[in-house]
């Protein structure tokens, strides 16, 4: 891409070694005995797929109108709700949506359904990471912020009452109640200091103190 700043193809470059990082054999066929394996999997695709899309949005701005109509529409997405559908709402739905107890059997079981996942994943951060590029310093901040406080909260109910017992009554499918309430506990510790990191960088933007 003739319109990528140097940084950017390494930026577009690195997002691409993740996804193959993240989607290979080796990794995939670790997932179905390892939650902690399967969401770092999945967190590792959705973040590639950011790199990628914020790639596209610096080839977008540097393109001087040679890009093509669907590049422009998702550019125009972009500033609807100052992004916040694209980089909170569509990846949030598709991340929702493979953890339901069918979806996450199929993606764990089939390969053509483990590779729809991945595309899906890769997806979500494309779109996101395109958004994130057309945000403001306060909105990026806010959005950081929701992203480790909702890890947070999906750490603390998957810990709640055994996590299972929350969420799927007949037992989540491949995984033990003993894996679901480690990667809880795991996902609450991780999001701790950042969330506090991003709430007071979120203030000082907003020129509260």
């Amino acid at each position: 891409m003739s319109g990528l700043s140097p940084k950017s193809k390494i930026t577009a470059i690195a997002g691409v070694a993740l996804i193959v990082g993240a989607a290979n054999p080796l990794i995939v066929g670790l997932e179905p005995s390892s939650m902690v394996v399967k969401v770092f999997s999945d967190s590792m695709i959705l973040f590639a797929g950011g790199l990628l899309g914020y790639s596209l949005y610096e080839w977008f701005m540097n393109s001087n109108g040679r890009a093509g109509g669907l590049a422009y529409l998702l550019y125009r997405l972009a500033q609807f709700l100052k992004g916040i559908v694209l980089v909170w709402v569509v990846p949030s739905a598709i991340v929702v949506a493979w953890y339901t107890p069918r979806l996450v059997t199929l993606s764990l079981s089939s390969p053509p359904f483990t590779a729809l996942e991945v595309a899906s994943m890769t997806f979500g951060g494309v779109v996101a990471g395109f958004a994130w590029g057309s945000m403001s310093r306060t909105m990026r901040s806010v959005t950081l912020f929701m992203i480790f406080f909702m890890s947070g909260t999906m750490g603390e109910l998957l810990t709640e009452e055994g996590g299972s017992n929350v969420f799927f009554p007949a037992g989540y499918p491949y995984y033990s109640q003993s894996q679901v309430l480690y990667t809880g506990y795991m996902m609450w510790l991780i999001s701790l200091i950042p969330v506090t990191f991003y709430a007071v960088k979120f203030l000082k933007d907003m020129g509260m103190f």
